[in-house]
């Protein structure tokens, strides 16, 4: 009779290996996932202050003419003053915040100093969620098809190294 039979007893290795988060190879997977995250986000903030109303608000009139003062003439990007609250998302620049943990990953901007006793937190918070005179420009959102789709295969690729190094095969 042809038939095609499955060892599944090394799930229970992999599972015991993803459930305690130590693994290096766990760990790899995790900055992967978040590095393509932030990455996905970069290329949203940087389309977005560039195209106002088209997701952010467009900057104050007040605020253009500020800007403008001493640098010419030109067309100033929303959320782009001196660059530093962008560069925040680009892993390992000053302000990034990029935390692999045992079971999860977290992304986003850390505390510390941007200027004036203001963090990067603290100013993302700012304008993500428009305090004060600011409106809401969303920083943080959930990934578009494509970015879900590397982070899925970020994922996969470390599922693989984990299970090939407990099968020996690596």
């Amino acid at each position: 009779m042809a038939r095609i039979e499955w060892d599944l007893r090394g799930l229970k290795g992999l599972r015991r290996t993803l459930n305690s988060g130590n693994d290096p190879d766990y760990k790899q997977m995790l900055q992967a996932v978040g590095t393509v995250y932030l990455q996905y986000l970069h290329r949203r903030y940087l389309a977005a202050s560039r195209s106002p109303g088209n997701p952010w608000k467009d900057i104050a009139p007040a605020t253009k003419r500020r800007r403008r003062k001493g640098k010419g003439l030109g067309t100033p990007s929303i959320l782009v003053d001196t660059g530093m609250l962008r560069m925040g998302l680009t892993p390992g620049a000053p302000g990034n915040l990029l935390k692999v943990m045992s079971k999860k990953v977290r992304c986003g901007y850390a505390n510390t100093s941007h200027s004036k006793g203001m963090t990067f937190a603290k100013l993302a918070d700012i304008h993500h969620f428009g305090k004060g005179h600011n409106p809401p420009r969303t920083i943080f959102v959930e990934p578009d098809d494509a970015t879900a789709r590397r982070m899925k295969s970020a994922i996969a690729t470390g599922i693989q190294r984990i299970g090939a190094k407990q099968h020996g095969s690596r």
